[in-house]
């Protein structure tokens, strides 16, 4: 019986340690991709694209939360999809943090021109980033990805007569500025 009553008086130091939030996010990226030993940004030819996620995380500790993410990339007709996200914060101070984690990408783009091919592909991206809490519910984040392989996203063909070519893109690196909103539970 004193066991019982020892847990029961120690569980709330315990719950009060932890918690959970449920929020969105809204991240602009900056894509860099490649073909033929030259590198350039996704966006000279299309919109910037844009990620809305819904966010969930798990405060273990003062210092260290789990944050998982769910959703899509638009607007960007050649780097779009569906995306799952799983990261590791670490909170250096009360208002800094960084994070380390996973990216699911799920390329689903849509390119209406002619001279361009679109691949369906999977990519999977490292991610490493540093935030700043604005506010209680505010939160400013800048991230970088790294893919795990290299992979085709989109293609180009050249269709003149006398030098036809066609030149695959592989992705480089991507650059996110995250726009975190969120709430206890």
């Amino acid at each position: 019986m004193k066991k019982i009553i020892i847990i029961l008086l120690f569980i709330p130091v315990f719950i009060s340690a932890q918690h959970f939030k449920l929020g969105f996010d809204t991240e602009l990226s900056y894509v860099r991709v490649g073909s033929n030993g030259e590198t350039f940004g996704i966006t000279s030819d299309t919109f910037i694209p844009v990620t809305f996620n819904i966010i969930f995380s798990y405060q273990f500790n003062r210092y260290f939360s789990l944050q998982t993410k769910l959703g899509e990339t638009q607007l960007c007709t050649t780097f779009s999809g569906f995306e799952v996200g799983f990261d590791g914060l670490y909170h250096f101070q009360k208002k800094f943090y960084g994070s380390l984690g996973l990216l699911f990408h799920s390329n689903e783009a849509m390119n209406p021109s002619m001279p361009h091919g679109d691949i369906f592909t999977k990519l999977y991206l490292i991610s490493l980033g540093l935030g700043y809490i604005v506010s209680k519910h505010f939160t400013l984040g800048v991230s970088s990805f790294l893919p795990l392989s290299e992979k085709t996203i989109y293609y180009i063909e050249n269709f003149d007569r006398n030098i036809p070519y066609s030149t695959n893109v592989v992705i480089k690196y991507m650059l996110r500025l995250n726009f975190v909103f969120s709430w206890d539970l």
